[in-house]
């Protein structure tokens, strides 16, 4: 396992904390001293909680708040190596909702910078492949998280380093929060490469965001659409970055005008851009698209990862490989058994062209029936954007909600914004205007891992 062959590499740079005053100043931390570190909290671990009596089955969880920090990946290392599953935790989550994720999980200790809060010392069954939870919705706090397996960590780490082109020499910014799928996999899969990542305090509105990505000479960054649509709006692309040597995108669906320009850019400056699509139930990713697919095809996510395959049934997105998770749980107890997952059915609708390059043309589950009408909610928003208006789309089965950004439209009147839109979805949708609601706002929500948050566009209709 990639965690336990830390140490081969040596005095290669492997985690690296920068700020920039009046000069870049980083704290490097090796390979063979971040190895010895993982290693020193995972021996505290299991001292602490060593029973000899303790079956194979009979296991200690442990919960860590994942800070973007050095810290925090001495302590995921530290609780692979120790053979605890690790519950990984916002640390933004206020205390209540922690409190009822402890509640529900019953950890033996909360790790936090390296610091340990033991809790109890009570194992119990938890099946011997679970080694990570991560959380289904990652700025809410709710109980069901996805349940991965050492093996999982392991073969989607090796699955992403086979089409990505990184390389030990590698410095690969980490901008996505490491309780997230997508910012776990970027640690997961340099650590495997032996590559350096390079942790930054600041976002690219800050000037030192830029200072540290010329004077760190970053070579990657991946970002999801939020992510993107600011540097664009930055004029990324019109910036000389020559260490910089690829790109990725993946966390939902970034417009297609956007993966054009940055695929143009890409193959304009000898550079390489990649959309993946993934989910957390696959331990990150599924599939990928390179920068040559996508200057044809902006809207497809490409085709299987190494090892993994893509299929439709009914319509739907499918997916079997060894990253497939164990399954979902919701408390400790739910911990010990699971049944064995051959196809993920992702939840998203789907078509193939002959090149069997994948397309995602809607969510199974994002769909409302309001007065008989069957509405699909993504192509709604579709609709409004290409009327030039940024809104999500929610509901129920009682009226269509539309929470609408107005920060670019300030000289504008709400009301008539708002009837304007309306007249739109009626027109699409054939609803009663009573039937659909709009909700002006400055900027709409997004999740603590830059994702759409519709739970919380729901609840300004409540």
């Amino acid at each position: 396992m990639f965690f336990n062959e830390l140490g081969g590499f040596g005095s290669s740079d492997a985690l690296v904390s920068t700020r920039y005053s009046e000069a870049l100043e980083q704290t490097v931390v090796d390979y063979a001293t971040l190895n010895q570190k993982a290693e020193s909290l995972a021996y505290r671990l299991t001292q602490t909680f060593s029973q000899p009596s303790r079956t194979a089955e009979q296991r200690c969880l442990v919960a860590i708040k994942m800070h973007n920090t050095v810290e925090s990946v001495v302590d995921y290392l530290a609780a692979l190596k120790a053979n605890m599953p690790a519950l990984l935790i916002n640390p933004e989550l206020s205390d209540p909702y922690c409190e009822a994720l402890y509640t529900h999980y019953v950890p033996n200790a909360v790790i936090e910078q390296n610091h340990v809060r033991v809790t109890h010392d009570t194992s119990s069954p938890i099946h011997p492949d679970v080694a990570l939870l991560l959380p289904t919705s990652g700025s809410t706090g709710a109980p069901k998280h996805v349940v991965l397996s050492y093996a999982n960590l392991q073969a989607n780490a090796e699955s992403i380093c086979e089409y990505l082109p990184i390389q030990a020499s590698d410095r690969a910014l980490s901008t996505l929060p490491l309780f997230y799928s997508y910012g776990l996999s970027v640690i997961n899969t340099h650590l495997y490469a032996g590559a350096a990542i390079v942790f930054s305090p600041y976002t690219v509105v800050e000037r030192e965001f830029w200072q540290v990505l010329d004077a760190a000479k970053i070579s990657s960054m991946a970002g999801v659409p939020h992510t993107y649509d600011m540097l664009l709006k930055l004029r990324f692309t019109r910036r000389d970055m020559p260490h910089l040597r690829y790109l990725t995108q993946a966390g939902g669906k970034l417009n297609e005008e956007a993966v054009s320009h940055l695929a143009a850019f890409a193959a304009q400056h000898h550079k390489q851009f990649y959309v993946m699509y993934g989910q957390t139930e696959a331990t990150a990713r599924m599939s990928y698209a390179d920068h040559n697919t996508l200057m044809n095809k902006p809207g497809t996510i490409g085709r299987a990862i190494p090892g993994g395959t893509l299929s439709i049934d009914e319509g739907e997105l499918c997916y079997r490989g060894p990253n497939v998770m164990m399954g979902y749980a919701d408390s400790r107890r739910a911990l010990s058994r699971f049944e064995p997952i051959d196809w993920l059915k992702t939840g998203d609708l789907a078509t193939v062209d002959e090149e069997g390059d994948f397309f995602i043309t809607g969510r199974r589950k994002r769909f409302i029936k309001v007065f008989g009408y069957r509405i699909d909610l993504d192509h709604m928003e579709s609709v409004l954007s290409a009327h030039g208006y940024t809104a999500y789309c929610v509901g129920d089965d009682s009226q269509l909600c539309v929470v609408l950004a107005t920060k670019e439209r300030s000289s504008q009147d709400e009301t008539v914004i708002g009837k304007d839109v309306v007249a739109v979805l009626k027109k699409t949708t054939g609803l009663h205007p009573k039937a659909i609601r709009v909700k002006p706002v400055s900027e709409l929500p997004l999740t603590a891992s830059g994702k759409k948050d519709y739970a919380a566009a729901m609840r300004w209709f409540d």
